[in-house]
């Protein structure tokens, strides 16, 4: 999975796992401290928590639950994380996307909180954000909210099934080693 900057230098990439294929997409799972790539010259990253992701060729985010609290990092913070994207190109095994700065997440205690609008204001004007690219980020931004606040699907609670089975495929792993 390569996730990049507007217009399109790479920002980060990292292997995931196919869960499964449904009606909402695509979900994958990613396991804690699984090493991030980044550009040549940038630290050296690890994922903060073993997690579930949904992404959809159809709408402009990516969607990550985290299966427990982890020690540091987005995981300690959040339940949930969604990165406004542009709807992910998905072929031959790789899927990539523009990450568009804003971010909605959901706190451990329920609180849901919108990150980064600093950042997609800065970016707009220096990378050069076409009207277009930001309506499409802010009219995502607002219809994840939404369906965070209504419990539309997924966030409704598609994903607690597969974050624990996930989980648990974790824990049988590590017995099994």
């Amino acid at each position: 999975m390569n996730w990049r900057k507007w217009p399109s230098r790479l920002h980060w990439s990292a292997e995931v796992t196919l869960l499964r294929r449904d009606r909402a997409g695509l979900w994958l799972g990613t396991r804690e401290r699984s090493p991030i790539r980044r550009p040549v010259g940038q630290p050296a990253a690890f994922a903060s928590g073993e997690s579930v992701l949904l992404c959809s060729e159809d709408v402009g985010w990516v969607a990550r639950w985290y299966t427990h609290r982890g020690e540091a990092g987005r995981a300690y913070s959040y339940s949930c994380y969604v990165d406004i994207t542009t709807p992910p190109r998905i072929s031959d095994g790789l899927i990539e996307l523009v990450d568009l700065d804003l971010d909605v997440a959901l706190t451990w205690e329920g609180e849901m909180v919108v990150l980064d609008e600093d950042e997609f204001a800065e970016h707009s004007v220096s990378l050069g954000y076409p009207a277009s690219l930001i309506e499409h980020a802010r009219q995502a931004c607002q219809e994840v909210q939404d369906r965070i606040v209504t419990g539309a699907s997924p966030f409704g609670g598609d994903h607690v099934g597969l974050t624990q089975e996930w989980e648990r495929s974790r824990a049988e792993q590590a017995d099994q080693d």
